[in-house]
C-alpha cells in the first residue's frame, strides 16, 4: 500500500484471485488458474483501491486484512474500489503526475515484489491441487491444458460469441439443431458421415417428441435467440421427466461425440453452435461420459 508523491494512497487487494482459487475446480475456472504463470498474469486478478477520508465515503465495518509488509491504514481513511485491476493501472493513470506514475512503478518493482511472489506461490499450490484432483473431468481438463489442446488455449476461444458460459437444455438443443443443418450444407464434412448420421438420428427423435421445434429454428438466427424462443414456449415442459432426462443425457453425448469427431473443423462454419457445444463438453454434465470412457480404457488395459 504505497503513498505517492501527490499524497494519493493506493492499496492492492487480491480479492479476485482469492475468489478464483476458492472456485478453482469449477470447469469454467480451471483454465484460468492454470494460465497464471507469472506476476503479469497475476495482475489481472488484483484489485486496485484508493484510500479516501471516511467523511467522504462513509465508514467501513472493520478493516480489510492487509499484508504484513503493508503500511498501516491512516486514521479516518477508508478503502474505495478504483474500478480496475492492477494489469490495467497504466491506462487508468493518465491523470496522474509523472512523479506519481514513476513512484508506483518503483513500488511494483521493489516493495511489492515479495508480495506478488507470495501470491504466485499460492496460485502454484492451487495448480498442484488441480493436478491431484480425483474427479475425471478436472483431470481431463488439466490434461488438455498440459497438452496445449484445451479449448481455451485456442486463439479463437472467444470467437463463438455465445455471450456467457451458462447454458441449459434449450441452448444445447438449439446448438445441435443448427449444427445438424450446417453439416448437411457443407461438403467438407461429407467424410464425417458417422458423426453426421448420429446427429441426424438424434435430431429426428427430437422432432418426433417435439413436433413444434422446427418452426422455432433458423440456421442463420443467433443460437441464443433460438433457445430463448423455445424457452419462452416451454417446449420441454410437456415431456415426462424420464423422457426429458433421456433427451438431456443423449444431447450431452451428441455434443461430446460431435466435438470429438470434428473439433476445430466445426468452428468456422458454425461458430455459435460450436461455442455452446464446447461449453457442454467442458462442463460437469459431460463428466459421466468421460468417466465411462476412462473406465473403458482401464478395463481394456486389464484385458490386455
Amino acid at each position: 500500500m504505497p503513498q505517492l508523491p501527490s499524497g494519493r494512497q493506493i492499496a492492492l487487494m487480491p480479492t479476485p484471485l482469492d475468489n478464483l482459487l476458492k472456485e478453482g475446480r469449477h470447469f469454467g475456472n480451471i483454465h484460468k488458474v492454470l494460465a497464471i504463470k507469472n506476476e503479469d498474469d497475476l495482475a489481472r486478478y488484483v484489485d486496485v483501491l484508493y484510500l479516501a477520508p471516511e467523511r467522504e465515503v462513509g465508514s467501513q465495518e472493520g478493516v480489510l486484512d492487509l499484508h504484513a509488509d503493508s503500511l498501516p491504514v491512516p486514521p479516518q481513511m477508508a478503502f474505495v474500489p478504483a474500478g480496475y485491476r492492477l494489469s490495467e493501472w497504466e491506462q487508468h493513470a493518465v491523470g496522474w503526475s509523472e512523479e506519481d506514475r514513476a513512484a508506483f512503478r518503483d513500488f511494483l518493482a521493489g516493495r511489492c515484489v515479495p508480495v506478488l511472489r507470495e501470491w504466485l506461490d499460492t496460485v502454484r499450490a492451487g495448480q498442484a491441487k488441480l493436478r491431484e484432483a480425483d474427479d475425471p473431468l478436472t483431470r481431463l481438463l488439466v490434461a488438455w491444458w498440459d497438452a496445449e489442446c484445451h479449448p481455451a488455449q485456442d486463439e479463437d476461444w472467444d470467437a463463438s460469441d455465445v455471450g456467457f458460459p451458462e447454458w441449459d437444455d434449450y441452448d444445447m438443443l438449439a446448438a445441435l439443431a443448427q449444427a445438424c443443418i450446417r453439416l448437411s450444407q457443407y461438403p467438407e464434412f461429407s467424410g464425417q458421415w458417422q458423426a453426421a448420421a448420429r446427429l441426424q438420428a438424434f435430431w429426428n427423435i427430437c422432432r418426433q417428441e417435439l413436433p413444434q421445434i422446427d418452426r422455432m429454428l433458423e440456421a442463420t438466427v443467433p443460437v441464443r435467440q433460438c433457445a430463448s424462443e423455445m424457452r419462452r414456449a416451454g417446449l420441454l415442459d410437456a415431456l415426462a421427466n424420464d423422457k426429458r432426462q433421456w433427451l438431456h443425457d443423449q444431447a450431452v453425448v451428441e455434443c461430446v461425440q460431435l466435438w470429438n469427431a470434428l473439433g476445430e473443423e466445426l468452428r468456422p462454419s458454425t461458430p455459435q453452435p460450436y461455442g455452446i457445444i464446447e461449453l457442454v463438453v467442458v462442463s460437469p454434465a459431460a463428466s459421466p461420459y468421460f468417466e465411462m470412457q476412462s473406465k473403458g480404457e482401464r478395463d481394456a488395459g486389464r484385458l490386455s
